[in-house]
């Protein structure tokens, strides 16, 4: 069984928002044999997935239903598997957030086409409506894939966005990806920057690097334009408070002011 890939010294130059979640989460420092079994029992957990899929495609088939159905596989996360030191999830790692996206619909779509261009979960809603015949529901943050797949689309977005609130970060943080390039923005802290072509292993942080100025400029205008994180944090803190008062309350742990 494989061990995470890291380069000597990474683990101690992490990003600061990786290091406190490393810190939070406490999944650290463990033994290449801890290792070795947890990644082996993750991929045991696939193997065990991709056999009840072939249950399902094996039912169509024998029903003659498979020609005429469309499938879809794909998640809402991967597994750090100790990449970069870390485990579960909650990070804008490619082994966190890139995920499988597989289309089939033999009837409709055509087959063995491989998609480089970056598509988001949010493209599936609009997948489905078009495939369904459906009328247009209006504003959608998505846009279906069908020209994609059938590479009728010359001017695809080529972006995802994604966004972290939640437990082992202390400020919001989000996620542009644009082709190669992707940034991770976290309130505060240092702009990260990677060339996913050059360094697929996002060793290579280059978001002080002054030759990727531009691009980090740009990007990070991009993202700022539709995701504001020093409002969202106000509303977050004052959701926080309000539901800080309800526990103190119900518990009757609070005692109102004379």
């Amino acid at each position: 069984m494989d061990l995470p890939s890291i380069p000597p010294g990474h683990l101690e130059n992490l990003h600061p928002v990786y290091q406190r979640m490393r810190t939070m989460f406490g999944l650290i420092d463990y033994a290449d044999d801890e290792q070795r079994r947890a990644r082996a029992g993750y991929y045991s957990l696939v193997t065990y997935l991709d056999g009840k899929i072939g249950r399902l495609l094996a039912a169509l088939k024998e029903t003659e239903q498979l020609d005429n159905t469309v499938i879809i596989y794909t998640s809402d996360h991967g597994e750090m598997a100790g990449e970069h030191g870390m485990w579960r999830k909650s990070n804008f790692y490619e082994q966190s957030a890139r995920i499988p996206m597989l289309m089939s619909w033999p009837k409709g779509l055509p087959e063995g086409r491989r998609v480089s261009e970056v598509v988001s979960l949010v493209d599936l809603v609009a997948t489905v409506v078009e495939l369904a015949g459906a009328s247009d529901l209006g504003r959608m943050d998505g846009d279906s894939l069908l020209d994609l797949a059938h590479n009728r689309d010359e001017e695809w977005k080529d972006m995802a966005f994604s966004e972290y609130l939640a437990h082992g970060v202390i400020r919001p943080m989000a996620m542009l990806r644009r082709g190669r390039y992707k940034l991770n923005y976290s309130l505060d802290d240092p702009i990260e920057l990677y060339d996913l072509e050059d360094d697929p292993g996002e060793f290579k942080d280059l978001g002080n690097q002054p030759d990727y100025a531009e691009v980090r400029e740009q990007l990070q205008t991009e993202l700022l334009a539709q995701w504001n994180p020093v409002e969202l944090e106000q509303r977050i803190r004052q959701s926080q408070e309000e539901r800080l008062l309800i526990r103190a309350a119900t518990a009757d742990e609070w005692t109102p002011l004379v």
